[in-house]
């Protein structure tokens, strides 16, 4: 069985061909080195609550980075306010609060510690 395997920015990404089949399996392997990850906060408004859903969605695509969350549903506003701690890294940070400040009604914004673990 012919195995290639391709290392695309520290994820392992391994395609092996059976011999039998037509099929390809794809498999990955969790990144372990921490270099070049970043710990921040996400801090996010949101102030339409149809969005509540698409947010819980993003969220849950970089769930492996998540250190922690707090959410407040503030009332009297009428507006949630959630801050996510995560340890990422920088790329991964910016494609989340960039995907969940396009959705409608919400604001993202992250804060980035100076610690590094390069």
């Amino acid at each position: 069985m012919p195995i290639e395997i391709r290392e695309t920015t520290g994820t392992t990404v391994g395609i092996a061909a059976s011999s039998n089949w037509e099929d390809v399996f794809y498999f990955t392997e969790k990144e372990t080195d921490m270099e070049g990850y970043r710990v921040a906060i996400l801090g996010i408004i949101i102030e339409e609550m149809e969005s509540v859903a698409e947010v819980n969605a993003v969220l849950h695509e970089f769930n492996e980075y998540i250190i922690g969350r707090m959410g407040i549903p503030y009332k009297t506003r009428g507006i949630n306010v959630i801050s996510i701690a995560v340890d990422a890294p920088c790329d991964a940070i910016n494609t989340m609060a960039g995907k969940l400040g396009k959705l409608s009604g919400v604001s993202a914004k992250a804060v980035y510690s100076k610690l590094s673990h390069e």
